[in-house]
């Protein structure tokens, strides 16, 4: 809290005129405040959801193609590492393994600034940025003349290679609706799985053709190519920044400094930045995105595994050349697209038949029964490979193994981004970059035990292992649906901090976000100003009176940002209190609102009525319990009780 000198009552006397003002429609909001810039209206042109469909399929497809592109360089140096250890006079395996997982490290860090810097700059510029230094890095490969340089410089094309990775998820939240996102997801997938199969194939004939380096240089041809439909195509999407755009452009035209845009935070960039930089890790942490996020990243790991054992497998044992070696992928791709059509179709259809049980109201959670489906696929796979492979059956039978691999693989990474966008549409980007971080640390890393492992156990245990973890997941999409049914927010409900959503069914998938923080501020100054206090530092001492106050005083700052997580955050249509508070989600306003019977207050709040409600009801229940304590407030906790907003539930004005 900031540290504001004022006047006493001037802050509470304040928040009683915007009580009295008690606002029917998110529009009549909007015409009290001309300040504010938004969309204009439901079909603006200018919000992503509105653009053409022709537009958003350009878009999605360029960003596709981007996201398959990206990984094809973290395995396109597969097949030609022995040649590039050759050349460099190193006979290190873990080196040879690291020249291609290092790739995935950079994934592993890019995410952590890209997420945050394009929900402060946007999407296409990171976009295009990231683009040219994808080239810039590849060619960087191509000419390297030491192998630690090649590392490096694999590590940053990486790292910027991550962009439409990490970016994707957020750009199909932003322009496609939640009920109609299975395709573009399913298109976007697609492209981040096919990738990687893809590369060894490419690199397994170009390096006995044209030599290593051909491999760098194929790549930075393509991403050049991309780059350039990048940059002419690729439009904002983010609706913060297309907001704060056109704020910037009403202000010079109108010559009006006060101009805002509605989504805007009152932060510095600076702040924003920060903010944003740790909303990725903080994420990370959280019980349900951990979870879903490490169960991707075990499954995501195996697909590199599994190119770790096909030297060893179809060359060894199968005498297959360099070049068919790379084609062994193909088990893997194919299942993979079979995959995107397996979730493509029944994530949908479960999903509607569960909103349609569920009364209609959808949930993230409705995502998750076809996570398992991906889930069952795995370890079948890992067990058909492994012992098909070590009992030298015929090679078509091993690759059919993979394919099971490559469907489990490409449905469970789908339907677990798919929860995590649903569930955290506003901060899609970092949410993705959560799990993003966590799958690829596991790629770049696990494949490094992988000769170890199965030299020691061979390919028929060392894939047994990989089944029999596999296996240890599959209870997990079991119990988060089964969490999410139990709870009327859904699973992803259960805290209320920045990062997670307060709701996230259909009703209110509105998540608590920073944007509107700082007015914690304005209702301190507005409480101590009740108080009779001169500065807002004043209350943090109460901290430190006795428990009745710093329990009260805590309830007031925790439930304040509940109440702002369930309406603030897209300014939705306004609500019913009765509706809001049905389930008594924020227990204290079971005191101020009757919820089977109309609300006291004319039928409908805004988000600035609700918070004006929770500070001056907060006042009110402070002031009555320490009547003795504050001697120059000039509040009467009496005349606060004349007020019908907080008669008890059933208590009538004597």
């Amino acid at each position: 809290m900031s540290d504001t000198t004022l006047a006493p009552e001037a802050g509470f006397k304040s928040a009683i005129t915007q009580l009295d003002d008690v606002e029917h429609s998110s529009a009549d909001e909007k015409t009290k405040d001309p300040n504010i810039v938004d969309f204009d209206g439901p079909n603006d042109p200018e919000n992503p959801m509105n653009w053409s469909a022709t537009k958003k399929t350009m878009t999605i497809a360029i960003v596709s193609v981007m996201t398959m592109l990206s990984p094809i360089g973290s395995t396109i140096s597969s097949a030609g590492a022995p040649d590039i250890m050759s050349h460099f006079h190193s006979t290190n395996a873990s080196l040879e393994s690291f020249i291609t997982t290092v790739y995935l490290l950079g994934y592993t860090f890019g995410p952590i600034a890209i997420a945050p810097l394009s929900e402060l700059y946007g999407r296409a510029p990171l976009y295009k940025i990231c683009m040219v230094l994808f080239v810039i890095f590849n060619i960087a490969c191509a000419v390297a003349n030491t192998l630690p340089s090649l590392i490096v410089f694999r590590l940053l094309a990486g790292v910027w290679g991550s962009c439409p990775v990490t970016l994707g998820t957020g750009s199909i939240a932003d322009m496609i609706p939640r009920e109609k996102r299975a395709g573009a997801m399913a298109a976007y997938v697609l492209g981040s799985v096919l990738g990687p199969t893809i590369g060894p194939i490419c690199g397994g004939y170009l390096t006995p053709a044209a030599g290593w380096r051909w491999n760098f240089w194929l790549l930075a041809i393509l991403a050049g190519v991309v780059a350039v439909v990048v940059i002419l195509f690729v439009h904002e999407s983010y609706p913060y920044v297309l907001l704060q755009q056109k704020t910037r452009r009403l202000r010079k035209e109108t010559g009006n400094p006060n101009l805002r845009s509605a989504l805007d935070t009152g932060r510095t960039p600076r702040e924003l930045f920060t903010f944003s930089i740790w909303r990725p890790l903080k994420m990370l942490l959280s019980p349900i995105v951990f979870a879903l996020s490490l169960y991707a990243a075990v499954v995501y790991s195996y697909m590199y595994l599994c190119f770790t054992t096909f030297p060893l497998v179809f060359a060894d044992q199968y005498g297959f050349g360099s070049g068919a070696s790379g084609l062994a992928t193909l088990g893997l791709a194919l299942g993979s697209a079979v995959g995107v059509v397996i979730c493509g179709v029944s994530v949908e259809r479960l999903s509607a038949y569960l909103t349609k049980r569920n009364g209609g109201e959808p949930k993230p959670e409705y995502r998750l029964p076809t996570l398992a489906i991906g889930g069952v696929c795995v370890p079948i796979g890992l067990f058909w490979y492994g012992w098909t492979a070590e009992s030298k059956t015929h090679w078509i039978v091993p690759i059919i193994g993979t394919g099971f691999v490559g469907s489990g693989m490409i449905v469970t990474y789908m339907a677990s981004s798919m929860y995590l966008v649903d569930a955290y549409t506003v901060y899609a980007a970092s949410v993705t970059a959560s799990s993003t971080i966590l799958r690829c640390l596991f790629g770049s890393l696990l494949p490094l035990a992988g000769n170890a492992m199965f030299s020691a156990l061979g390919v028929g245990w060392g894939n047994s292992v990989l089944g029999f973890i596999s296996v240890a997941f599959l209870p997990v999409p079991f119990f988060l649906y089964l969490l999410g049914e139990g709870h009327p927010s859904g699973a992803s409900g259960f805290e209320s901090d920045a990062s997670m959503p307060i709701k996230t069914g259909s009703n209110y998938n509105i998540p608590y976000t920073e944007e509107f923080a700082d007015s914690l501020d304005k209702d301190a100054r507005a409480l101590a100003g009740a108080l009779g206090f001169q500065k807002t530092s004043q209350i943090n001492d109460l901290f430190y009176t006795d428990p009745n106050t710093s329990n009260l005083l805590n309830q007031w700052v925790n439930d304040r940002q509940a109440v702002f997580g369930l309406v603030s955050t897209t300014r939705p249509a306004p609500v019913t209190v009765s509706r809001l508070f049905a389930t008594t989600e924020v227990p204290l306003y079971g005191a101020l609102f009757d919820a089977g019977s109309p609300p006291r207050i004319g039928g409908l709040v805004t988000a600035k009525n609700i918070v004006v409600l929770n500070m001056i009801w907060y006042i009110h229940r402070f002031l009555e319990a320490h009547p003795t304590l504050f001697p120059n407030s000039t509040v009467n906790p009496v005349s606060l009780r004349d007020n019908d907003l907080f008669l008890e539930p059933g208590e009538s004005r004597q």
